[in-house]
């Protein structure tokens, strides 16, 4: 019902000659009562002589199964920005050669960076210039954590320990790098 004074609307326009055709996706109530999407595409047709309106033509595609999926999506990013949000590490990923693509908003407590300074760049600058070297020779692994320091915003050096995982495309080709990171200064201080 939510959905039909739209359609009747547009309908109207299509008669009026105020449009030539139009889409909506739009509800229905299915025979068994259940709700079925549907994209639905229509035109009139008239008459060659006098232009009069003589049928709808209308296609109508069940888009369902694409808007379940499109609602457990948005689910799902509604899920990752509140942990995110709320995450004490900084949740971080890139391309494989390093831009960064996404970093979670608690980079600016831990290190006084807003997300938006440090996406779409690649921040070799952020990490002490020692940690850097040892990383470019060693390269990085995903099987166990990498301890090294980061750089904040006022120029003073922090321990994080971090775990990495590579995204694979189904050629086995790194898509993206996914990392993990905690602020470990206190503990390298005790240690």
């Amino acid at each position: 019902p939510a959905d039909v004074d739209t359609d009747l609307g547009n309908q109207q326009l299509l008669l009026e000659g105020k449009l030539a055709a139009y889409h909506c996706e739009k509800r229905c109530i299915a025979k068994g009562g259940g709700i079925v999407w549907v994209s639905l595409h229509a035109a009139v047709v008239r008459d060659g002589k006098d232009g009069q309106p003589l049928y709808f033509l209308t296609c109508v595609s069940d888009i369902t199964a694409s808007k379940k999926a499109e609602e457990k999506l948005l689910e799902d990013e509604a899920a990752f920005n509140l942990i995110t949000r709320h995450a004490r590490d900084i949740l971080y990923y890139s391309t494989p050669d390093g831009v960064c693509l996404y970093v979670s908003p608690s980079i600016y407590d831990l290190l006084g960076y807003h997300p938006e300074e440090v996406v779409g760049k690649v921040n070799l600058e952020l990490y002490h210039p020692d940690d850097l070297a040892f990383m470019m020779d060693n390269g990085v692994s995903e099987d166990e954590p990498l301890v090294y320091r980061m750089k904040d915003k006022d120029g003073r050096y922090h321990w994080f320990e971090t775990t990495f995982k590579n995204i694979r495309d189904g050629d086995g080709n790194i898509e993206k790098v996914v990392a993990i990171g905690r602020d470990v200064t206190e503990r390298k201080r005790y240690e």
